[in-house]
Parts: structure tokens; sequence; C-alpha cells
């Protein structure tokens, strides 16, 4: 059975945007599904290494996270 870890972030924190960089970026550790629903954003990780498993979704969810605070940031400053 193949592998898959699940991820469940808030739209009002991160964006389809940040979402989409990060599956991009992660292409070679991994294949990514991305779904939407209602206020929700799911990402699907799966074809990843076994060793992979065990920190492959905090390390993605921590570089969204990155992407998207780096992306605010950016555009804040943008303003000023």
């Amino acid at each position: 059975m193949e592998k898959t870890i699940r991820i469940s972030f808030n739209r009002d924190f991160i964006s389809l945007a940040a979402i989409k960089k990060g599956v991009r970026d992660f292409r070679r550790a991994c294949d990514c599904a991305v779904s939407r629903g209602g206020k929700r954003l799911g990402v699907a990780l799966y074809n990843f290494d076994d060793e992979k498993a065990e920190t492959l979704g905090d390390e993605f969810s921590n570089y969204v996270l990155f992407i998207e605070t780096t992306r605010r940031r950016a555009k804040g400053s943008a303003n000023t």
C-alpha cells in the first residue's frame, strides 16, 4: 500500500500560491496533489522514500509557512 501524508491548511493564513510553490519545489522529493474545500486547502504527499516518511509532512508545512511569510513581508514592504 502506498503511503500518503495529508496536510490541511487554513486559507485565512496560507495562500494557494504558497502551496503551489511548495509543491513545485518538493517535486523531487515526492508527488503532490492539492485540493480545495471551503476555508481549507489540502495537500497529499505520496511516492516518497520511506526514510523521508517521518519528517516530510512537517518539512513541507514549514516550507509553505516560510513561503507565505516571505511573500507577505515582500508585499508589505512594497506598500511602504
